[in-house]
């Protein structure tokens, strides 16, 4: 996850980025400073959420991440305190009140 000031959008300028060379994010939602990632690792293939602090940009960090999922993650949406997730035929809420512990 690359990490981008966008104070002047026609110029963007690089920040700081997030890497797990054993994880690939396909999904994010931001809020406030940390940034919920839906995205897929490991053998056999286990979809999670993971959240990342992004404060300070230049270094963001792991927080927590939920359980796996039975599928891969389609959608994620952050609204009314929690990440949306959709995921095969199911949609699920992730709370996230404290980010180090997240519980579907």
């Amino acid at each position: 996850m690359v990490i981008l000031d966008l104070t002047a959008p026609a110029s963007p300028t690089f920040e700081g980025e997030y890497k797990d060379a054993s994880w690939y994010p396909t999904q994010v939602a931001v809020n406030g400073d940390y940034a919920y990632l839906a995205g897929y690792g490991g053998a056999p293939t286990k979809w999670r959420v993971r959240v990342i602090d992004v404060t300070p940009p230049a270094s963001p960090t792991y927080s927590g991440q939920t359980s796996e999922v039975n599928d891969e993650i389609h959608d994620l949406i952050y609204g009314a305190g929690a990440v949306w997730i959709t995921y095969g035929v199911y949609m699920n809420q992730v709370i996230v009140t404290n980010p180090a512990s997240l519980s579907l």
